[in-house]
């Protein structure tokens, strides 16, 4: 029964990935990439985790207690801030319009890594891999067809990005699947036509990144195929190894002092590499540290950092260029999660980290030979955090960093795996079902998943429907859905301020709900204050708010 659960724990983990990456909605909601990717991620993820509750927790048994106890740590911080951090309850719930980084799609990543970590199995693992080669491949010819002017899909805006909605997750994504697909190159198992193939794509994924413009994905695969190497030398019984190492080490260093100095615009590397939203990057971690000083312990809140941002980021930042150059993430993982549950949500998640790393040493000490899968893993997964340094967690990419280091976690070395485990590839299972009690408790799992991140997605349809009848009624209604978000209150409250003076009355009713939901709303106090009829007992408090929200803005000082 253990083996059968297993099986179908990673048939979950095999497609949260693909499905969580490539899933889109364009035809029915407002949001078509964020939200349909949560529903998909949240309701594979309470299903592993129904699979890991089956069966007397024996699959969930065979993780190792730190992991579960770092998980679990993780999971309640979340928990006590939501409870105790005063930000809005359905924004910590489900997180900001576009981004959808709350604390639902932090459970399910956090189950998605358990339920990798309980695999346990190589040649589990080993397709797991594959199917990040999979879905990429499915990205390869869908880019090609975006850059051919052959999209079928009626975008808001034509540009190469894939799945992802953004230029810069498109090139991470392909530098993270192309680090994968370089240290398969090493596998002598596969066949040389599928090793040319997998070669080829490389490059035409390369070319696809520098057409975006975004260098994101090319640092990204040169880390990574630079931490695949360092890894197969550390692993390899080379004849003069120890000179070959000095030398690769040597030139790698040399590598990241010069790109270094090129994202810093110094340099000869500076023309190729530094962009200006580099210094704009250096803006938003500046805001997202001060928040995390300023609310230590528990931070600001889940996915609450857009709402601090004008207060914390400071007079260089608010006059670098425009005062309403805003972000809503810190565009770094590591200070996103600080800032919004403070030390007791950023020390759980760098201690599983921190697991990972020394689990991926001892497994390369153990091993008697390279293995060219677990080379897979590790470098991409350090490409993943590489990335993390300097972007977002979104949800199509940040599945696979959770995936991976899940599989990092419970990978065996070759000298501890020995001899080739059950083939769960075979016809084994073929037919089977696993028993009714752990069947209901599966499918109640999968069942709570998706009903809990349904929601935002229900009220997105609903007021994308409102907005393409026009309908202000129907939009009104639709702001005061359960799972309606702030941005969506907002652009109903813009589109009543445009439809003239008969719109005056009820966009002031409508601020005054939102900024009792969402007090920091800062284009809601500027509403306020701007509205003919609104008092100025109102403008008054408004006008205070808004010298509080962005201390710096020279429009309101």
């Amino acid at each position: 029964m253990v083996d059968l659960l297993k099986y179908r724990l990673f048939q979950v983990i095999f497609i949260v990935g693909p499905a969580t990456t490539i899933v889109v909605t364009p035809w029915i909601s407002f949001d078509p990439v964020s939200l349909p990717k949560l529903l998909v991620l949240t309701s594979l993820g309470f299903l592993g985790a129904g699979l890991l509750l089956a069966n007397k927790f024996n699959l969930l048994k065979s993780i190792k207690l730190n992991v579960r106890i770092a998980a679990l740590t993780f999971i309640s911080a979340m928990l006590v801030t939501i409870l105790f951090s005063g930000a809005p309850l359905e924004q910590q719930i489900w997180g900001v319009f576009g981004r959808n980084t709350g604390a639902v799609s932090y459970l399910a990543l956090m189950l998605v890594l358990l339920g990798a970590n309980a695999l346990q199995d190589n040649l589990l693992y080993r397709r797991v891999v594959f199917s990040l080669l999979a879905t990429s491949s499915f990205m390869t010819l869908y880019c090609l067809l975006q850059i051919a002017g052959r999209d079928p899909i009626r975008w808001s805006e034509y540009n190469t990005f894939g799945t992802l909605g953004n230029i810069n997750f498109l090139s991470a994504f392909l530098g993270l699947s192309s680090v994968a697909s370089a240290a398969l190159l090493l596998d002598g198992t596969i066949k040389t036509g599928l090793r040319m193939i997998i070669l080829v794509k490389i490059f035409i994924d390369t070319a696809i990144v520098l057409s975006t413009g975004s260098i994101q994905g090319t640092m990204i695969l040169v880390a990574g195929v630079g931490i695949a190497g360092l890894t197969y030398l550390l692993a390899s019984n080379l004849k003069a190894k120890k000179l070959i190492l000095f030398s690769y080490l040597t030139s790698a260093g040399m590598a990241v002092f010069f790109t270094t100095l090129g994202v810093l615009n110094k340099g000869p590397l500076a023309s190729f590499i530094y962009q200006p939203s580099v210094t704009f990057r250096g803006d938003y971690w500046h805001a997202g540290w001060a928040l995390t000083r300023q609310f230590p312990f528990f931070g600001a809140g889940m996915d609450s950092y857009g709402d601090w941002y004008r207060q914390v980021r400071g007079e260089i930042s608010t006059l670098r260029t425009n005062p309403e150059r805003i972000s809503n993430t810190a565009h770094n993982i590591f200070l996103d999660i600080s800032s919004s549950g403070g030390l007791a949500l950023i020390l759980p998640y760098l201690f599983l980290m921190g697991l990972v790393l020394k689990k991926s040493i001892i497994t390369l000490r153990e091993s008697p030979k390279a293995d060219p899968v677990f080379i897979a893993l590790i470098s991409t997964w350090s490409a993943y955090q590489i990335q993390a340094l300097v972007s977002i967690n979104q949800i199509g990419v940040g599945v696979w960093g959770f995936i991976f280091s899940g599989c990092i976690l419970g990978y065996q070395s070759q000298a501890l795996a020995g001899a080739q485990k059950p083939n769960y590839f075979g016809k084994k299972f073929k037919g089977k079902m696993i028993n009714p009690l752990d069947s209901l408790v599966a499918a109640t799992a999968l069942f709570a998943g998706f009903a809990l991140a349904v929601i935002p997605m229900a009220s997105d349809v609903g007021y994308r429907s409102a907005r393409n009848i026009n309908n202000a009624e129907e939009l009104l209604q639709s702001t005061e859905s359960l799972g309606a978000s702030q941005f969506h209150k907002e652009l109903v409250l813009d589109a009543l301020m445009q439809s003239g003076p008969q719109g005056q009355a009820p966009a002031l009713e409508l601020a005054q709900r939102i900024v009792e939901k969402h007090p920091r709303s800062f284009f809601t106090w500027v509403v306020i204050l701007n509205l003919p009829n609104s008092s100025q007992v109102l403008k008054g408090e408004a006008l205070e708010r808004i010298r509080t929200l962005d201390p710096f803005h020279p429009g309101y000082r």
